[in-house]
């Protein structure tokens, strides 16, 4: 770059000679040489003459990509309202849009689209206005509407166009949003058959959306399927929304846990939401705990309560950090931790399981099985969920015959063979029905 710098100022170069060496600096990866390169371009090439005029839009580009805004706005609005060459002008204007959006003056980029597709109906950069017109707007959701009039506009006119494939993306997105995720889906897959074929990133967002719909209307299996085929599940990891990769990393099998985990570990280190990052240490916690690492799973999940940032995630973080300490034989710990589910219970379901927990880590202290047993009891008066009341009758039943009250153990026997004959039929359950039989 430096030779091209010292060659640029030869005063044997003709413009068209000087254009030449702009346009192979406008793509160095040296930007601010080449922004010095482009401004000593742009000096010595006649303004009034077309290569002039060219010659400043690639110098405001070059602005642009060291993050001059203004300066690059300036002289769009410059070229704009002085130059003879109509044919340059909605080129400038485009340019202009896109730093006024840059610097947050969305009214003004706004004005300067319109502009495009109003006065210059017949250039090639029409569409690309009315999609860039379309995008800004849904940073408004009272204005999606208007967004997706023109996605449809552009589906409509300009067919077989990467326009028209990134406005099918757009409705599906917007659909998505709205909650009609069979609506999302339909019209993402319309993109599987695009032409031309989409690539890079628009492709990773349509499979990504895609996916990320199945998951929300409870289709695990059909996401499943999507993510099987996807050739780069790496790329697709770096570069999707943090909270898409937190749902999808819950749901991936054992055999893709390397995967899961690089996920989380994204959404942590780069999500501005607490939320997310909750529900990321929560699913990690997981993952660690499926490798058999307790002690990492309980710091994972430590840091999911601390963040308390959606309270049905902290409830969950503390039911399966109490599990791990009963597991691990700390149950004064554990009915520490599952108190605290039970001071502001998120749901009837979330409360018995954390009463469950509770009685089991009560249950390993000999002085307190007759609180154990009342919380075990209260389980299945909250809840009809089969796996919870029947580990909770057992549990009541184990708790019942260590304290003697064998009344009480064989009427909670009867009731339990009667809701659940099929679990009666368990090792535990034939071993405590045993136990109770032989008093």
């Amino acid at each position: 770059m430096a030779e091209t710098e010292k060659l640029i100022n030869d005063k044997r170069l003709t413009p068209e000679n000087i254009d030449d060496i702009a346009n192979l600096a406008a793509s160095a990866t040296d930007k601010e040489s080449a922004l010095r390169i482009l401004r000593k371009a742009n000096a010595r090439i006649p303004s009034n003459t077309l290569l002039g005029a060219e010659s400043t839009l690639k110098l405001a580009a070059a602005l642009r990509r060291v993050g001059k805004e203004k300066e690059a706005i300036d002289i769009y609005s410059k070229l704009i309202d002085t130059s003879t060459h109509i044919q340059l002008k909605p080129y400038a204007l485009l340019g202009m849009a896109n730093a006024l959006e840059t610097i947050g003056e969305t009214a003004k980029a706004e004005q300067s689209l319109k502009m495009i597709i109003k006065d210059y109906p017949k250039t090639q950069l029409r569409p690309n206005a009315l999609l860039s017109l379309a995008v800004l707007l849904l940073n408004d959701q009272k204005r999606w509407s208007e967004a997706n009039a023109n996605f449809k506009e552009i589906t409509t006119k300009y067919p077989g166009t990467e326009f028209k494939s990134k406005s099918l993306f757009y409705q599906g997105y917007i659909l998505f949003y709205k909650k009609e995720f069979d609506a999302a889906i339909a019209m993402l897959k319309r993109l599987d058959k695009a032409k031309p074929p989409v690539t890079g990133q628009l492709a990773i967002n349509a499979t990504a959306y895609k996916t990320w719909a199945f998951l929300k209307k409870g289709d695990s299996a059909s996401a499943l399927k999507v993510y099987a085929h996807i050739a780069d599940k790496r790329n697709l990891i770096k570069s999707s929304p943090l909270d898409f990769l937190c749902d999808l990393a819950m749901t991936l099998p054992v055999t893709e846990q390397k995967n899961a985990v690089l996920c989380f570990n994204r959404a942590i280190a780069e999500s501005k939401i607490a939320a997310v990052r909750q529900k990321a240490f929560l699913g990690l916690s997981k993952t660690q705990m499926n490798s058999g690492d307790a002690v990492k799973a309980m710091g994972s999940l430590k840091q999911a309560v601390e963040l308390d940032a959606n309270p049905y995630t902290t409830s969950a973080a503390r039911l399966a950090l109490g599990k791990i300490l009963v597991e691990r034989g700390a149950g004064d710990k554990a009915v520490l931790v599952l108190e605290k589910c039970l001071e502001n219970p998120v749901d009837a379901k979330s409360s018995a399981a954390a009463r469950l927990e509770l009685a089991k880590a009560l249950s390993t202290n000999p002085k307190r099985l007759k609180t154990a047993r009342r919380y075990a009891m209260a389980v299945y008066v909250l809840t009809n969920e089969k796996d919870i009341c029947s580990e909770a009758m057992l549990l009541s039943l184990e708790l019942s015959l260590k304290m003697k009250k064998l009344k009480e153990a064989k009427e909670i026997w009867k009731e339990f063979a009667t809701r659940f004959p099929d679990e009666s039929k368990s090792k535990k359950a034939k071993q405590l029905h045993k136990e109770l039989t032989s008093n």
